[in-house]
């Protein structure tokens, strides 16, 4: 219901030390917004958008009616936002907008949460919280308290222009000072299941979905079906990558710092992974590919090309929840060690006796 904080934020955006000018303005309202927005923005009589862009010549972006989004409940156009209900279908359309938007890796988003109900703006920020990029902004526009809220302010004019306050004195819109706070807000997209990414689902759904991406994971290996799960998704992993991880966990457990060998074997490795990896295969009489690449220990490009499959085999297959799960490398170059991430509770191992 307040049309002119568009125009306060689009001329409080051109005045940054980094100027942003927009290609694209979206308005996401009520009915009521719509109309008041459609009159004192865009109307014949003073289209404050367009005047905005001739007394300060910057270049125009595309506004016009179709750029107007009024939030519905089902196929029924919201007039306000006061019920459970209609929160929640403000939540789902304001998120859907944003979702939309930031597809888009050509584009940078700013969101303003000026105007509105409070808890539009909440679900805006929440919103680019959940699908934000590192190029997209928030912020709320701050106008000087004599011209905050005035129906006939709506940007600093680049010439004297008198308007009035409540008590019906004059003002110089001239005078007024039109600023912009940034607020700083995480970013949770990486930890978004691809699906929320890609189709349209309700706000409270992403939201559940993120907290349970959030938890702490536990990840089940089964060595006697040489299956890996994560909550409900499970996987059959290759014999020599799921032997490798077990192999550092096992060094985890004993406290034995692993490094990676040289580029020469080193002849202790070798038979340590083989005698996991035996353990994990069962079957010597198909496992000679492997003993044989370890006849004389185990070198470098052995040991980084099993890190780096069991890494990709958890991407692949259970996404960002699996990160936790990967073998990573600490410490100064030359001197580091691998190690799992993840805390021990969080690994549940079946069939492993000798590794718990």
């Amino acid at each position: 219901m307040t049309p002119q904080v568009v125009t306060e934020t689009l001329y409080a955006l051109s005045t940054l030390p980094d100027p942003f000018f927009p290609t694209d303005v979206h308005v996401v309202t009520t009915t009521h917004g719509q109309q008041r927005i459609s009159l004192e923005l865009l109307g014949d009589e003073q289209p404050w958008f367009s005047l905005l862009y001739r007394d300060y010549d910057f270049p125009q972006p595309a506004f016009d009616s179709r750029n107007i989004h009024v939030l519905r409940s089902g196929s029924t156009p919201l007039d306000d936002i006061r019920t459970e209900e209609e929160n929640l279908a403000a939540a789902d359309g304001i998120a859907e907008h944003i979702r939309t938007f930031t597809a888009d890796p050509d584009c940078a988003l700013h969101v303003s949460i000026a105007g509105g109900r409070k808890s539009m703006s909440y679900f805006a920020g929440a919103a680019l919280s959940l699908y934000g990029r590192p190029q997209d902004r928030l912020s709320h526009v701050l106008v000087s308290d004599a011209y905050e809220g005035n129906s006939q302010f709506f940007y600093p004019s680049p010439r004297q222009r008198v308007i009035y306050n409540r008590d019906h004195r004059p003002l110089n819109a001239a005078d007024a000072t039109v600023t912009l706070a940034d607020i700083p807000f995480v970013r949770l997209r990486q930890w978004l299941p691809a699906e929320l990414l890609r189709f349209q689902r309700p706000f409270a759904d992403a939201i559940e979905q993120l907290r349970a991406a959030l938890e702490p994971q536990i990840l089940t290996i089964d060595l006697l079906q040489r299956t890996v799960s994560i909550g409900d998704r499970h996987s059959l992993a290759p014999y020599a990558e799921l032997a490798f991880f077990l192999w550092v966990l096992s060094r985890q457990r004993r406290g034995i710092p692993l490094q990676c060998p040289g580029e020469v074997e080193d002849p202790e490795l070798g038979p340590e992974f083989e005698t996991i990896y035996m353990q994990v295969h069962g079957d010597t009489s198909k496992s000679s590919r492997t003993r044989k690449a370890l006849r004389n220990g185990m070198d470098r490009s052995y040991f980084l090309q099993r890190r780096s499959r069991w890494n990709r085999f958890l991407r692949e297959n259970f996404g960002t929840t699996a990160t936790v799960f990967q073998v990573e490398s600490q410490g100064n170059r030359g001197e580091s060690t691998y190690t799992v991430l993840a805390e021990w509770d969080q690994i549940d191992l079946k069939g492993v006796e000798d590794i718990r």
